[in-house]
């Protein structure tokens, strides 16, 4: 199985209790940990006798996913048939959290899908924790395409541009393969 570039939205993280007893880690020191990688301020943490997951704030959500995902996809080099617009107009019919991640696992359009993706956070210097991660993926490329980097190219160029614009040499940024 091939392995594909995802760019997207972490909404849950869940670790096994099993696993964290076994290294004497505490949930805060997991959290900790996590921080490095995400801002674990927009997470709730809910537990069950399994595992400790953290769980995207719903309000995080319902406020800022339709706008932030109609911003990402304007940097992105669309087609006619790239589906952003009618995955935004979908997500903006829901209501709770639960509908959106339920939109995403049936995977109706390419550039709004949920994905699992097992993931190591080093929490010594000699151990790492695995850590399942539910990510809202925004953009996928897989290798095949990856050999026509062209519009992932554009979308990071964009991204520079875009978070660099107070310094008017961002307009003359460019990302390329040589």
């Amino acid at each position: 199985m091939g392995q594909y570039l995802q760019l997207g939205i972490v909404h849950r993280l869940s670790v096994s209790k099993e696993k964290m007893n076994s290294m004497g880690l505490s949930v805060e020191k997991v959290k900790d940990e996590l921080n490095k990688e995400v801002d674990m301020a927009l997470y709730d943490l809910d537990e069950n006798d399994d595992l400790v997951n953290f769980m995207l704030k719903d309000s995080i959500v319902m406020e800022q996913l339709g706008n932030f995902l109609q911003y990402q996809y304007s940097l992105y080099d669309q087609n006619e048939d790239s589906h952003f617009e009618s995955a935004i107009q979908a997500i903006s019919e829901m209501s709770y959290l639960q509908q959106i991640v339920g939109l995403a696992e049936e995977k109706r359009f390419p550039c709004f899908q949920n994905n699992r993706i097992v993931h190591d956070i080093q929490v010594s210097n000699w151990k790492s924790l695995r850590v399942e991660i539910s990510l809202f993926v925004l953009f996928v490329e897989s290798k095949t395409y990856m050999e026509c980097y062209s519009s992932f190219l554009k979308y990071l160029t964009n991204v520079v541009r875009e978070s660099s614009k107070h310094w008017s040499l961002s307009g003359v940024f460019g990302c390329f393969i040589d």
